[in-house]
């Protein structure tokens, strides 16, 4: 007869936890430098570069509900879309924007899979975070799995779209300028 550890498992549902936190965090911070960067594009091609527009533009809209992620995405695209420099890169930027949503609402708002099985079976690596979603008026519920290696290949595709806003921005100062 084989006799359950509870210490063993109960460190092994302790890792898990941290782990999923430390995915969380890594990844939400990498979200975070890009909505900035986002907005400041918002910023710069709305108020033309102008300081006192700026700060009301920062206060009166990127704090509001109104604001979300989604939208600051449509807004780049839409800026992005005004400049030939690029136009063959655009529909990437918005596709990468729009997985980089998808995969921020599942890491920042769905439960880390806690099932005795899931934590038993932990190889400080992989973590299940629950993907809910409805269709036909039913939940449909399906387990996202995160490990290191999937962890970077969505960061990659945070800084790639991050140094496409970076581009952007740019373009539109050197615009203004002239």
């Amino acid at each position: 007869m084989q006799v359950f550890n509870l210490e063993a498992s109960q460190k092994k549902l302790n890792d898990t936890m941290k782990l999923a936190a430390t995915y969380r965090g890594e990844y939400i911070n990498e979200v975070a430098i890009l909505e900035y960067l986002m907005e400041e594009i918002i910023v710069c091609y709305f108020t033309s570069g102008h300081k006192q527009k700026s700060l009301e533009l920062i206060h009166a809209y990127f704090g509001s509900v109104a604001c979300n992620f989604n939208t600051k995405r449509n807004l780049v695209i839409f800026i992005a879309e005004k400049y030939s420099e690029f136009k063959n890169i655009y529909t990437k930027m918005d596709a990468a924007l729009q997985d980089i949503a998808a995969f921020r609402n599942i890491i920042a708002h769905q439960k880390l899979v806690l099932t005795p099985k899931v934590w038993n079976a932990f190889d400080n690596n992989t973590v299940f975070f629950s993907d809910t979603t409805t269709k036909d008026r039913k939940v449909i519920e399906n387990q996202k799995k995160v490990n290191r290696a999937i962890l970077d290949k969505e960061i990659n595709k945070i800084k790639f779209t991050s140094n496409k806003c970076m581009e952007l921005h740019r373009l539109i100062v050197e615009k203004l300028k002239t």
